[in-house]
């Protein structure tokens, strides 16, 4: 006998993942502002790795000139982390 699929259940789970996901993308997206020049534009999500260092790299901030692309990511997505962790301590 095959096994009983909730579908509500699997809704909501499958809900919940893409509100986590929109949650990172958009604070993702608002971090690369604090060392970026021009932050991420709204499709850099689909974009490989190679390019979102190469465009760290091109717009970085002034004090983060120097830093490699990659640096400067984990910096933006270090950022984006502490903003989702304020998030859900305020809910």
């Amino acid at each position: 006998m095959p096994k009983e699929i909730d579908i509500d259940n699997e809704l909501e789970k499958e809900y919940e993942k893409l509100q986590e996901e929109n949650l990172r993308v958009a604070s993702i997206s608002l971090a690369s502002q604090h060392y970026l020049c021009d932050g991420f534009p709204s499709n850099f999500i689909k974009w490989p790795n190679k390019k979102i260092y190469k465009y760290c790299s091109d717009n970085a901030w002034e004090p983060f000139q120097f830093y490699d692309g990659e640096e400067i990511y984990r910096h933006i997505s270090t950022l984006a982390d502490s903003f989702i962790k304020f998030k859900n301590l305020k809910d």
